[in-house]
């Protein structure tokens, strides 16, 4: 079940290493953590490879794979299937981090009570 959950959260294993040292879960990473984590896949798999467009359109699934639980998912999805380049994979990674920090902002300002 671990191998299952690795293909969509391979952080899972320093999560499952903490909690064996600590007996504490540890939260999830932070977004942009977890697409340095993606990116460095794709840069790895694409140097592996030796043909970075061919690498790339086969990360697709692994890309689909990655963004469950991703705010934004099925967006994230449909660009996906269109990634052919290493760039094109770190401009969807800014253009969603971005995104997804506006409406952090946006939540925030509607939401929560102004502090004095």
């Amino acid at each position: 079940m671990i191998g299952r959950a690795a293909m969509s959260a391979p952080w899972i294993f320093r999560q499952i290493k903490h909690y064996l040292a600590t007996g504490e879960l540890s939260p999830a990473p932070e977004l942009s953590e977890r697409w340095d984590v993606i990116i460095e896949h794709c840069r790895r798999h694409a140097e592996n490879w030796g043909d970075e467009e061919q690498a790339i359109r086969s990360m697709r699934a692994r890309l689909m794979a990655y963004s469950k639980n991703f705010p934004g998912a099925k967006a994230l999805r449909e660009k996906f299937q269109h990634v052919a380049t290493l760039a094109d994979v770190e401009r969807i990674a800014e253009e969603h981090l971005a995104t997804t920090a506006t409406m952090s902002d946006f939540v925030r300002q509607a939401f929560l009570p102004a502090t004095a």
